[in-house]
């Protein structure tokens, strides 16, 4: 697959997951709900990593809205933007908020983790 880079752009983003244990432990449930949408609440629920997987959904979001730039009036709000796995585990972008800046584009993100970091990188790509 070829990509057009003047149809595409990228986001990347780092996050200490020690930072995001003591934002927890300070805001407790507000903090989740503040950066993850309703699906991806529940999926944070049944997890017993629940401080390394909200780093890394933080890190992707982060990196989205890098990769928006300017496409995008304002920065969405954490929550409505999420990132929920496929059926392979992948995580896949959804927008809970329609905006019409967004379409015609498609977004991929890339999530992983080291010992005290989570890293995420995101492709915005106009659907030619």
């Amino acid at each position: 697959m070829r990509v057009n880079f003047m149809n595409s752009s990228i986001g990347v983003d780092i996050v200490d997951k020690r930072r995001i244990g003591e934002l927890l432990q300070k805001f407790g449930d507000k903090l989740p709900l503040r950066v993850l949408g309703a699906d991806e609440l529940t999926v944070f629920e049944q997890r017993s990593d629940q401080t390394e997987f909200l780093a890394g959904r933080f890190a992707a979001k982060e990196a989205l809205i890098k990769a928006l730039g300017g496409l995008l009036e304002q920065r969405p709000p954490y929550n409505e933007i999420q990132i929920l796995p496929d059926q392979s585990g992948q995580p896949v972008v959804r927008f809970t908020s329609g905006s019409a800046a967004l379409e015609g584009y498609s977004f991929q993100v890339s999530i992983s983790h080291e010992k005290n970091y989570a890293v995420a990188m995101a492709l915005g790509q106009r659907e030619e």
